[in-house]
């Protein structure tokens, strides 16, 4: 898989992210508190394509720039397969509560973050390494914002 295909991979993961939380930020439309959550998320989201993007054209521009982008191409596809389908779940009939939608995008995130991970190699360059490193450290935050939505089970 070339570099670019890498990038694309990131950069639809972030996108697919972005659509989950714009449509859970209109289901939940009727919630001010939901809606601010999901549209705050969103746009966090749209912030992370951006940055990929960054570096998508910095590669371009200079291909020595970015090297040793070296990723588990079945995974990250098969992340990406999950967010799709998820996006597909959300449009289709969306969680009917706001704190399954929490739990659902939650658990999102902790994929997304493993996955921003898993591209990182000891020869990844510094520049990258950090991207990479605040991108996955962005999407913890993201899930345990969304934990902490999340009314706990009732005990008994």
């Amino acid at each position: 898989m070339s570099t670019l295909q890498q990038f694309d991979i990131a950069e639809r993961l972030e996108a697919v992210a972005e659509r989950i939380y714009r449509a859970l930020a209109d289901h939940f439309s009727g919630d001010a508190e939901a809606r601010l959550l999901f549209e705050q998320l969103a746009d966090e989201e749209r912030q992370h394509a951006l940055r990929v993007q960054m570096v998508r054209t910095r590669y371009l521009r200079d291909s020595d720039t970015v090297t040793g982008l070296v990723i588990d191409v079945a995974r990250a596809r098969e992340i990406l397969a999950h967010a799709e389908r998820i996006q597909e779940d959300v449009s289709r009939q969306p969680p009917t509560t706001v704190d399954e939608a929490c739990r659902l995008a939650g658990d999102l995130e902790e994929e997304l973050s493993l996955a921003h991970a898993e591209i990182m190699t000891k020869d990844c360059p510094q520049d990258l390494r950090r991207l990479l490193e605040s991108l996955a450290k962005q999407d913890k935050h993201h899930a345990a914002l969304l934990r902490k939505q999340t009314v706990p089970p009732a005990e008994g």
